[in-house]
């Protein structure tokens, strides 16, 4: 028997791909053994199979009957749910069920990583991926509690949504896929966007404090935040991409500044148009976004867009 050396109870995910080195046959099941899932019903899931040549059969508790479930798993099972059906076009009704019925080479191909509950997610985001079929079958289900030793908790479902979201976006060739592939330097990029307010407003009320015009204060602290910004962002957020032979810090500062600049400026018209239908701070929250989105596709494409291959391998 083969099996996968761990050094500790990695969870159901390892159990699976520990049986999934042993499995010969055609297709390979899995079945819980605290019997939640009555092994009757495998048949089921053969036949559907092999009568309609499928590569994957799924038991829906939701198309079956349910007893014991409690409500918070219920309606967890059923947002997961939603949100799989919205990001992928598919009309599956429970990912989560324990009964998947794949072909079993097609299930060695698929090369899951997962160890945990979170097998569930991995395995069926990668199959509708591959735009294979998934049918479904009416299964019944009698649920555990926790003090029965029911596992799978809040944390799973976090788990669960970060999967489903993170293959779509990885394998999507849109903004949300180039977002999700660069969440550090989005999430950075965020950060020191924030940083930056903090400087340009601490600026300003101390500029104005001390009696200095307000348009010239302004245009001062605005100064100040771009230099603090560049600093972080050339040091921190794109410290990868600083380390290119084609562009000098000096010409990357310059670059910065009158991109982001320009940024400001479209921040100020776009301020003055929703002013028109919004109020002031609603005004001022969609005229940020704007020319957060501006600075940050300019960072991204222009500034420190060229990298040489040297850098890149550094």
């Amino acid at each position: 028997i083969k099996y996968i050396k761990h050094d500790k109870n990695h969870g159901k995910g390892a159990g699976i791909k520990t049986g999934l080195l042993n499995a010969k046959g055609k297709y390979f099941t899995i079945q819980d053994a605290d019997l939640e899932y009555d092994p009757t019903a495998i048949p089921k899931l053969v036949k559907k199979a092999v009568d309609n040549d499928l590569a994957v059969v799924y038991g829906s508790r939701f198309l079956g009957n349910i007893k014991n479930m409690p409500l918070a798993n219920f309606y967890a099972n059923r947002f997961y749910n939603f949100l799989l059906r919205r990001f992928y076009n598919t009309k599956i009704t429970d990912m989560h069920t324990c009964y998947k019925m794949v072909n079993t080479k097609l299930l060695k191909d698929l090369k899951i990583e997962a160890n945990g509950f979170n097998y569930a997610p991995e395995l069926v985001s990668k199959l509708l991926l591959r735009e294979i079929e998934i049918v479904e079958v009416p299964i019944n289900f009698n649920g555990r509690t926790k003090a029965e030793g029911k596992k799978i908790g809040i944390k799973d479902g976090f788990e669960c949504v970060n999967l489903l979201f993170k293959y779509k976006a990885e394998s999507s060739k849109g903004l949300i896929g180039s977002l999700y592939k660069e969440r550090v330097v989005a999430s950075r990029y965020a950060l020191i966007g924030s940083v930056g307010f903090i400087a340009n407003y601490t600026a300003l009320m101390l500029l104005t404090k001390y009696g200095l015009n307000r348009v010239i204060a302004e245009v001062l602290a605005v100064a100040f935040a771009l230099q603090v910004t560049f600093i972080f962002h050339d040091k921190w957020t794109y410290k990868h991409k600083t380390l290119s032979y084609k562009r000098s810090l000096f010409s990357r500062y310059r670059t910065y500044l009158v991109s982001n600049s320009l940024g400001a400026i479209i921040t100020v018209i776009f301020f003055a148009l929703f002013s028109i239908v919004f109020n002031h701070l609603i005004s001022l929250a969609l005229a940020s976004l704007v020319g957060l989105f501006w600075n940050y596709v300019l960072n991204k494409f222009v500034v420190w867009k060229h990298i040489t291959e040297s850098a890149d391998k550094n």
